[in-house]
């Protein structure tokens, strides 16, 4: 039951990740190779949950939180602008711990 959870967790958060960083592409003159990684932990995720390893999908989360720790502080910088968005990372940082302790409680389960 958890490990199903976390599998669609991790698919449903991975596909907010093409589509909003795929909006920000669209609509910024966001320089493109600074979205790689966003989609390759979208495609970690999936591929984890595809392959049916928890502790694969565990390393994505992690991989994912790791990025969203980096760009939160990077958010908070007073010469990027100050508090720029940081809500929506601390939610995608919840979800993203959601995802990770779900992911932790279904290694040998």
């Amino acid at each position: 039951m958890l490990w199903s959870f976390a599998r669609l967790w991790a698919v449903a958060f991975a596909l907010a990740v093409v589509v909003v960083e795929t909006r920000v592409l669209l609509r910024r003159q966001k320089y493109w190779p600074l979205a790689a990684d966003d989609y390759a932990i979208a495609a970690l995720l999936v591929g984890a949950a595809a392959l049916g390893s928890p502790v694969a999908l565990a390393v994505g989360w992690s991989v994912a939180l790791g990025s969203l720790y980096a760009t939160l502080f990077s958010r908070l910088d007073p010469a990027y602008g100050g508090t720029k968005k940081w809500r929506l990372l601390v939610v995608a940082m919840l979800v993203g711990g959601v995802g990770l302790a779900s992911s932790l409680g279904s290694i040998g389960g």
